[in-house]
């Protein structure tokens, strides 16, 4: 599991929450990546099997529901079944928090 305050990364998403409904043009995508961030940050709670490699920024991720899959996602995104189809995806979400989560650190 990474090593995460929860009360950092919890206003991360609060600051992601608030660039959604700012920037996102549709309702019904603005409320799919609302859901896809608030996934995110429950793996952050309950996913032991998260690490983050600094050598090239990637999140690996091992996906415990249904799929039962690994998924490395680096900056050019997920190979999941949701980014396959151009949806929002919780592992690139994870990813992007994650990132922000470091920078705040620094």
């Amino acid at each position: 599991m990474l090593p995460i305050n929860m009360d950092t990364m919890l206003g991360i998403a609060g600051e992601a929450y608030d660039a959604v409904l700012e920037k996102v043009p549709s309702d019904q995508l603005a409320k799919r990546w609302i859901n896809t961030i608030a996934r995110a940050v429950q793996e952050f709670e309950t996913n032991p099997f998260i690490s983050y490699r600094t050598q090239d920024n990637t999140l690996i991720f091992w996906s415990h529901d249904t799929t039962n899959g690994i998924y490395e996602v680096t900056e050019k995104g997920c190979e999941c079944k949701a980014a396959r189809k151009h949806q929002p995806c919780k592992h690139a979400a994870a990813r992007k928090l994650y990132r922000r989560y470091l920078e705040t650190a620094q």
